[in-house]
């Protein structure tokens, strides 16, 4: 009697069953990366503009923070210490502008990306949101 090669109906739903398993596992964590990455992304931006705000202020002829009448002027004092050609942009849930509200109480809302004080030079993220974390607001960074 000769025996065909192959595989039985058996072994190949036994096979597909633990693919289906090894995949319900894995795609949750592959979805929770892109959201981590977004998160440290954002992140970095916010440590990139603290960090040109510094920058301007240990200047000796800026006299301290930046200030302006509006948001471009504030981006144009603080661009020649970033990297790129145009001011970062906020990319938090609805929020895709590099605008900045410029308020004593940092207060969050409106439609502008960032929020900053030239007194003090807290500068901070224009959203309430959580993170990915589930417990730190965009704002608390």
């Amino acid at each position: 009697m000769s025996r065909k090669a192959g595989f039985t109906l058996v072994e190949l739903v036994v096979v597909v069953l633990i693919l289906g398993i090894l995949a319900a596992i894995a795609a949750p964590k592959i979805i929770n990366n892109s959201s981590d990455a977004a998160d440290s992304s954002v992140a970095s931006t916010l440590s990139a503009i603290r960090d040109a705000l510094e920058l301007y202020a240990t200047q000796p002829a800026s006299g301290g923070y930046p200030n302006g009448a509006n948001s471009a002027a504030i981006q144009t004092k603080l661009k020649p210490f970033l990297r790129g050609t145009k001011f970062p942009k906020a990319t938090v849930g609805g929020l895709n502008s590099s605008d900045i509200k410029t308020s004593s109480s940092l207060t969050v809302g409106g439609t502008q990306g960032w929020v900053y004080d030239p007194t003090t030079g807290d500068f901070i993220i224009n959203s309430d949101l959580l993170m990915g974390d589930g417990v730190t607001k965009y704002s608390e960074l």
